[in-house]
């Protein structure tokens, strides 16, 4: 069932809730995760492998993927958002001022960035795409004198 801890988690190995994971603290995955419906992150995350949330989830603080992320719910980060993997977010989702991609962005549905973006080539937005910011695609930069 539900799971809460309200200072530090580190893990090595792989790590999988089947119910709501709740932290108050920093937490580091050197592997892959997978986190169940309503999971909350207080602290900042870190995860070096690929991670999976089976719905929806909010971190509160900076957040980094290292490797590939896959959200198959609403994907919510009140602060910075940083990937150096691909990320595919099966529906909507909003990205905080700060947020980076650096891999290839995937969007189903409709995204929202509260202030602008790169996109590398292969990124695809099928929803809406809404950004406070500057917005400069990747394939731009080569076209520049």
């Amino acid at each position: 069932t539900g799971t809460t801890f309200t200072a530090d988690l580190y893990t090595s190995g792989q790590f999988t809730v089947t119910a709501e994971l709740y932290t108050s603290g920093d937490v580091t995955f050197s592997t892959g995760f997978t986190a169940a419906a309503g999971s909350t992150f207080s602290g900042d995350l870190y995860t070096a492998g690929d991670t999976t949330f089976s719905t929806g989830f909010t971190a509160l603080t900076g957040t980094t993927f290292t490797a590939d992320l896959y959200t198959s719910g609403q994907f919510t980060v009140t602060a910075e958002l940083y990937t150096s993997g691909d990320v595919t977010f099966s529906t909507g989702f909003t990205a905080a001022a700060g947020s980076t991609f650096s891999g290839d962005l995937y969007a189903a549905a409709d995204a929202t960035f509260n202030a602008g973006f790169t996109a590398n080539a292969g990124s695809t937005f099928s929803g809406d795409l809404y950004t406070a910011g500057q917005v400069t695609p990747l394939s731009a930069l080569g076209s520049l004198p």
